[in-house]
């Protein structure tokens, strides 16, 4: 690029959208956005980390990596040296998909690996497989202990019903933190569920929480 009828602002600007195009950084920034939803595996939140993830595999067609066994070779043809050794040459076709596989794999390690803690990060460097790196983690985290259940509790208690709007995003929030509770085998009684809910109801829907007081048949109520 000749810049000499420029200044030197003109050349950076013309370089950079030279070496830059629009497109490509959009997608780039789109990419990383959508990675970022993932939370960091800290191990406590292994479940929550787990279902955002696959979310992410998915979307991407990386998941059925994690079930699908690496393609095989087709060979074409065999050759035999001076000394009787034979050597099997590959369609270019089972070359290209077997290609494809390993990169699909290193897209999904990656993609796990930037979203563990970097406390724990360091134990699974050696896992290339997205499978294998994927079982790993379920063994080490999967099983939900005292320290799960509580930031689980902790979030559902943290969880308030928003003042003069729509609540719908909140209780769903409740509600997800109460299912990952019964996915620790521990289970929340429905009655306790409602007082819990009623406790979070702002002053401005007081009127809601005084209704539910007054009703006789609590059970009902309570489905």
């Amino acid at each position: 690029m000749i810049c000499r009828d420029y200044n030197a602002d003109d050349c950076f600007v013309l370089w950079f959208a030279a070496h830059h195009p629009p497109n490509a950084h959009h997608q780039l920034n789109m990419s990383d956005n959508t990675l970022n939803t993932v939370p960091f595996l800290t191990g406590p939140n292994y479940q929550r980390w787990a279902a955002s993830m696959q979310s992410y595999l998915m979307s991407k067609a990386l998941w059925r990596l994690l079930t699908r066994a690496s393609p095989k070779l087709k060979v074409e043809s065999t050759t035999t040296d001076a000394a009787g050794k034979e050597t099997n040459i590959y369609t270019d076709d089972s070359i290209a998909t077997l290609e494809k596989y390993e990169e699909d794999c290193d897209k999904a390690v990656g993609a796990m690996r930037l979203r563990l803690h970097e406390n724990i990060q360091y134990k699974y460097d050696k896992q290339a497989s997205p499978a294998g790196l994927w079982l790993a983690l379920e063994s080490d985290y999967g099983n939900p202990g005292v320290s799960a259940a509580y930031l689980e509790f902790k979030g559902a208690m943290n969880t308030f019903l928003p003042d003069n709007a729509d609540p719908n995003q909140a209780m769903d929030k409740l509600s997800a933190h109460f299912g990952r509770l019964a996915d620790a085998k521990i289970f929340i009684d429905n009655h306790l569920k409602a007082l819990i809910l009623m406790a979070k109801i702002p002053s401005s829907m007081d009127h809601v929480a005084q209704k539910f007081a007054q009703a006789d048949d609590v059970d009902r109520r309570c489905r």
